[in-house]
């Protein structure tokens, strides 16, 4: 099965699964349009420092809470007791929870000395030791034990952030400088960043930090001595400004962009993946980034909000980067992964650079295979060749192109002999079956079968050579093939016969067995009393729950479908059906085709 996102693309050579980008518009949080900052409590409620004041985020409901002079909100943090610090236009404060959660806002202008009391943007927020500290361009303050105190600038202040163990600053004249023994003292080396706007410090490794500037220029501090840190070429080309950055994991970290969305990066200096507009996010301009508990991306943009899975298990994945396809089968042939889709087939090849050999991470481009316009229902690999059914018939598939074997639509091939190749290749289509044979590498079409006139979707062989197929309205189908492969009798089992209804049934072939999916439960045929008894490996598994699709994997785990919902059957090593464990896949409910 493919999972594809809507409004997803693919630019270039960025990587072929993407993360579900969720956006957030004016509409959705009623604020105003830029996001400049970010934040999360202790009970997972999402917090955001925007043009209207401070937004707060629980999962379903949107509030917003203005400044008493109703300014612009830069920044915020929180501390430990889910006090939530935020600064606007001449305003420093909190605001806390009532017992019945409503915010208060409670001002601290009162305590700043009488000569400055009048300032403009608080364009930052940071705990560190005990203390909050907000970052004026003219000044900081510290608040500790219900105390401010003023740090002016030599020049002006352009930034800071705490990350590790370091509360870092930057003057525009001194560089950038650590608060140590309630001072600031300059890094060494400071002459390295002269002309640089800092825009955020990543923890990079036990020892080591990663300072991203505006103009794309990075440094690293080691041992409060500042030294140069060379990116790969992969940046040079992108035309923007790297506004905001935070580390995502211990090996990589995001880069919010004025212009390119957000470059995720890794500690080599190379790009990961790129997610803008033509991925799904809302616009390319970032002005903050933050990573929730749940290692959910969020990035507050110049025009709306925008929630990024990018730690997430599932990727999403969309050839067609001028529609919206639906996906029906996917297969990877000689290092190119095919998809058959709603409007043709696709493929592209896996790239090698791949580290971390996770599929979705593959840089590359689809293109579409010639001749193949149309439903594409199935591609199979038989024979080690790939063979394609097709709403306009059964097709062969050879690289990026495909040529056209019978003109009768068809859903699956199944192949007569578990032995390679096999001469004969069973083929349902919408009419019964047609038979394919195989000689000298090629596949040549036998023509149809005589028998049953019925739509054959799923088809399945057992072990004594019956070959068994199933109809969603019927029941199940025993056909017996004759000794010429010319024609084949049909049998229909339905209810009566030990099923527990009619309809819905699905047959697969599941760890060397013939297994049909029911309403209630995994079924399996006894032969010696000629009815269908539920399955004695599945049913301690799956009890009676509705099962739609089986599939198992190299690795002998049964993925599942029942309802609207999907899973899988994870068994340990060596194989144990008294030892598995079951995981759902909540994000794919109601996605499944």
């Amino acid at each position: 099965m493919l999972f594809l996102a809507l409004g997803v693309g693919v630019k270039g050579q960025n990587t072929i699964g993407l993360p579900l980008i969720i956006n957030y518009g004016k509409t959705d949080f009623h604020g105003g349009s830029q996001t400049w900052d970010i934040k999360q409590d202790r009970r997972g409620l999402m917090y955001f420092a925007n043009n209207e004041g401070l937004l707060c985020y629980d999962g379903t409901y949107w509030k917003i809470y203005p400044q008493p002079n109703r300014t612009i909100l830069r920044s915020i943090a929180i501390d430990k007791d889910d006090r939530i610090y935020v600064g606007g236009q001449g305003e420093i404060g909190y605001f806390s929870p009532d017992p019945n959660g409503f915010l208060h806002y409670h001002s601290l202008i009162g305590l700043l000395p009488k000569n400055h009391k009048e300032f403009a943007d608080i364009w930052h927020i940071e705990l560190f030791n005990g203390s909050v500290f907000f970052q004026a361009t003219d000044r900081i303050f510290e608040l500790k034990n219900n105390v401010i105190r003023v740090f002016t600038p030599q020049s002006e202040w352009q930034f800071l952030t705490q990350e590790g163990n370091e509360l870092i600053s930057q003057d525009r004249k001194n560089g950038l400088l650590t608060y140590k023994n309630n001072e600031w003292i300059p890094l060494k080396n400071n002459t390295l960043m002269a002309g640089q706007l800092l825009s955020g410090i990543s923890l990079m490794g036990p020892d080591s930090l990663l300072i991203s500037t505006i103009k794309k220029k990075f440094f690293l501090i080691k041992s409060d001595s500042l030294i140069p840190f060379i990116p790969s070429s992969d940046i040079e080309p992108i035309n923007t400004d790297v506004y905001k950055s935070t580390r995502l994991n211990k090996e990589e970290f995001v880069a919010g962009t004025t212009s390119e969305g957000c470059l995720i990066m890794n500690f080599k200096g190379h790009i990961v993946q790129r997610i803008s507009r033509t991925e799904g996010l809302q616009n390319n301009s970032v002005l903050c980034v933050f990573l929730d508990r749940e290692n959910n991306l969020w990035a507050g943009l110049n025009n709306g909000i925008s929630m990024i899975t990018y730690n997430s298990a599932i990727k999403y994945i969309q050839p067609s980067s001028t529609d919206d396809l639906s996906g029906f089968s996917s297969r990877i042939f000689n290092n190119r992964l095919y998809i058959g889709t709603s409007d043709g087939a696709y493929v592209t090849p896996l790239s090698n650079e791949n580290e971390n050999k996770d599929l979705s991470f593959s840089k590359g481009a689809f293109t579409l295979i010639k001749n193949t316009k149309g439903q594409v229902w199935r591609i199979d690999e038989v024979n080690q060749r790939l063979l394609m059914g097709h709403n306009g018939g059964t097709f062969s598939i050879d690289g990026s192109e495909a040529t056209s074997l019978a003109p009768e639509a068809s859903w699956l091939f199944v192949p007569t002999s578990p032995i390679v190749p096999s001469k004969y290749i069973l083929t349902g289509t919408y009419t019964g079956l047609k038979l394919l044979s195989f000689q000298q590498n090629q596949f040549t079409n036998r023509g149809n079968l005589d028998g049953l006139y019925e739509s054959l979707r799923y088809l399945a062989i057992d072990n004594n050579n019956t070959l068994w197929a199933s109809h969603p309205y019927r029941g199940i189908y025993r056909l017996d093939i004759s000794a010429d492969m010319t024609k084949y009798n049909a049998k229909l089992y339905t209810d009566k016969d030990g099923l527990p209804s009619s309809l819905n049934n699905q047959v697969f072939r599941i760890r060397n067995r013939v297994v049909f999916a029911t309403e209630k439960g995994a079924y399996e045929f006894d032969a010696a009393a000629n009815k269908f008894v539920p399955s004695q490996f599945l049913t301690p598994v799956f009890g009676q729950t509705p099962l739609r699709y089986l599939n198992e994997d190299s690795e002998g785990n049964i993925w599942f479908v029942s309802g609207k919902s999907m899973g899988v059957i994870h068994y340990t090593a060596p194989l144990d059906e008294k030892q598995f464990t079951l995981t759902w896949f909540p994000e794919l409910k109601g996605q499944i085709l």
